[in-house]
């Protein structure tokens, strides 16, 4: 009778060790569909940040933070921001302004970052993000003086050295674009968009030797960054030099959609 008491209760603590088990691997599958989905988020890749969200949703239906996230991917603004409101979210402001960014409504995004910016919570980062709205909507003297404002709060920013280099070179302000696009480098070593920058500057001002090395600079970090193979072919054509301009620009052409 003993020895059988003893065997059901075994029996039974083998039993609760798989449950246990099988709740600790079902947690962690859930919160890495989780993860994924916000690093897809991050990375602007909204069509499989959906699905990871949409995979998470499948077994966790509670969680108002995430949910507000996707609400925002389908440009739900009002809804997301009850929800990170319930959710106690303080920060939501650049939550929306970053998602509607990656949705192309500049003018949503603008005014979430400006709402940031306004409430005392924001970051370099708030102001980086308004550059770039500037920059991509032409507005270029608005665009530098919110990357001068990143760089006060983090003078060691990369991105930030490179919106202000790309903004410095719409203005035609070459030294200066260098200047920051050499800046961007010295705190980001593998920074190859800066590299591809400075060569696209010293390209319009026909300094042949220094692009060509500003462009193959980027593709020792990188050999597949199809930017790079578009600079190099565009100055070999300046240059003359048919045949590796046409070598490079199909370079170009097999790497520009990956």
């Amino acid at each position: 009778m003993i020895k059988k008491n003893k065997r059901v209760k075994i029996f039974c603590a083998i039993v609760a060790i798989g449950f246990i088990a099988l709740s600790i691997i079902y947690v962690g599958c859930t919160n890495s569909n989780l993860k994924d989905a916000r690093k897809y988020l991050d990375k602007g890749n909204l069509e499989k940040a959906k699905y990871y969200y949409e995979k998470y949703f499948e077994s966790n239906s509670n969680n108002k933070s995430a949910i507000a996230e996707y609400e925002l991917l389908k440009g739900n603004y009002k809804k997301a921001k009850e929800l990170f409101i319930e959710a106690k979210i303080s920060d939501y402001s650049s939550k929306m302004g970053r998602c509607a960014l990656l949705l192309n409504d500049f003018e949503n995004s603008l005014k979430f970052y400006s709402e940031a910016i306004k409430s005392g919570s924001e970051n370099s980062n708030d102001y980086l993000e308004v550059g770039f709205i500037y920059f991509k909507t032409g507005k270029y003297e608005k665009a530098k003086e919110y990357f001068k404002k990143a760089l006060l709060l983090d003078p060691e920013s990369p991105n930030a050295y490179l919106g202000l280099g790309k903004t410095c070179f719409a203005r035609l302000e070459y030294d200066e674009a260098i200047s920051a696009y050499k800046s961007a480098i010295k705190y980001k070593k593998d920074f190859v968009e800066a590299y591809v920058g400075v060569g696209d500057v010293y390209e319009f001002l026909d300094q042949y030797n220094s692009a060509d090395e500003s462009y193959k600079n980027a593709l020792k970090y990188n050999q597949k960054f199809a930017k790079a193979y578009l600079g190099l072919s565009t100055l070999k054509l300046k240059q003359q030099k048919w045949d590796e301009s046409v070598k490079y620009f199909k370079k170009y052409e097999e790497l520009k959609d990956k």
